[in-house]
């Protein structure tokens, strides 16, 4: 069970007011958009798209908006919108753009799609390029079922105020009960939740940014997945630790997973495990969060050469149940609790050559007990300090 802080929600006033700002800036980017109302002459709105088309002008549209069904088609709408109604409570919900089933290598470029439950709707599709679009949906772009569909340099917005991290319709961008799709130089902007993977597998993310309220790319029940070069710019300032939120997270058995040089700042916990096992952290950075990293309740994951550092509480952080983890060559430094934690009920844990400095509590904390490094349930190797408040290490011996 994913663990909930005091609050689970940002000030009402703050939230909107950060949601107003991130909306106007990436909608200033956009100077290619038209103006909204101006009539497209060669479409209408519900119609089914077979062969390729640019459009000639922006449609308005009370239900669904285009429909593109076939092969190898591309729709382009040269930077012209499609613009819906916002679904009504029981209403029906409507997507402004939807890849049809079965379909096999179309493209959807330079399209604006506003106001429309679900933005840009791909289902049971493979090789489909959503590239160069801008799209506001709860979720804005979801890739559901298929393989081998690729999202490239779209944007993402959304205002809607559902549940935090694990909900779809909180996300930007969504792979559901995916494989093998691709992800790349996207941004998520204003979203609840920047990228959501639900049951999918084998897929990749690469150099996308998001600016979400509580997580920034959420696997849930996914594995075999690559998570790199990729961004969170959270927006919670002095909320870290007492909002649910997080940068990255593993969560339901989502296992085998590769978070390799990430950066996250701003949200609760920056790299978070929960019932998961085996996926790999490397060369990742969390900085301004809660816990800089925290495995909950998950085993035989590796973190390997990240950073730690200026966080609310502890760099790296590892509460009670905790297992068979392996922390090599992590540096912890600033963090205003402990540079490395492991909490009663841990063990088994390798904690080898990792370095604790500046830290406002100790360098290490091992509240476990047991037949290992100084009567603790784990190990530890060559493991530096220097200039940790409270001390070095407790129990002393962890650390040279």
């Amino acid at each position: 069970m994913i663990p909930h802080r005091p609050s689970d929600r940002l000030d009402g006033s703050l939230r909107l007011t950060t949601i107003s700002l991130l909306l106007l800036l990436a909608l200033s980017t956009l100077s290619f958009l038209p103006s909204v109302g101006r009539a497209a002459s060669n479409v209408v709105c519900g119609e089914t798209i077979t062969s390729s088309i640019a459009l000639t002008g922006s449609i308005i549209c009370t239900g669904s908006g285009l429909t593109v069904s076939g092969n190898g088609i591309t729709l382009n709408c040269a930077g012209y919108s499609i613009t819906g109604s916002p679904v009504q409570p029981g209403g029906i919900p409507y997507a402004g753009i939807e890849v049809a089933a079965g379909s096999n290598g179309v493209t959807v470029e330079n399209c604006t799609v506003l106001h429309y439950e679900w933005g840009i709707y791909v289902v049971s599709a493979t090789h489909t390029l959503l590239t160069h679009n801008v799209a506001m949906g709860n979720p804005a772009f979801w890739v559901k079922g298929g393989s081998f569909n690729s999202l490239t340099s779209n944007t993402a917005l959304n205002v809607d105020e559902p549940p935090c991290c694990y909900y779809i319709g909180a996300a930007g961008f969504v792979l559901s009960s995916t494989s093998s799709d691709t992800l790349s130089g996207n941004s998520a902007v204003g979203t609840f939740t920047g990228y959501y993977l639900a049951s999918s597998n084998s897929n990749s993310l690469t150099g996308n940014t998001a600016n979400a309220f509580c997580c920034g790319y959420t696997l849930d029940a996914s594995s075999y997945n690559t998570i790199q070069g990729n961004k969170e710019n959270g927006v919670l300032g002095s909320e870290v630790c007492f909002v649910a939120s997080f940068g990255f997270s593993a969560t339901d058995y989502s296992s085998y997973n590769n978070f390799v040089n990430n950066w996250v700042g701003g949200v609760g916990d920056g790299y978070f495990v929960s019932s998961s096992s085996s996926n790999s952290f490397r060369s990742n950075t969390a900085t301004l969060t809660c816990n800089g990293f925290e495995i909950d309740s998950g085993s035989s994951n590796r973190l390997v050469s990240n950073v730690a550092n200026l966080n609310d509480r502890n760099g790296f952080y590892l509460p009670g149940g905790a297992s068979k983890n392996v922390m090599l060559l992590n540096t912890a430094d600033g963090n205003s609790g402990n540079g490395f934690q492991l909490s009663a009920g841990t063990f088994s844990n390798k904690v080898f050559e990792n370095k604790a400095n500046g830290n406002s509590g100790y360098g290490y904390y091992d509240g476990s007990l047991g037949h290992e490094t100084a009567g603790t349930a784990n190990r530890y190797i060559a493991d530096s300090c220097f200039g940790d408040l409270t001390a070095g290490s407790s129990p002393s011996g962890l650390c040279i």
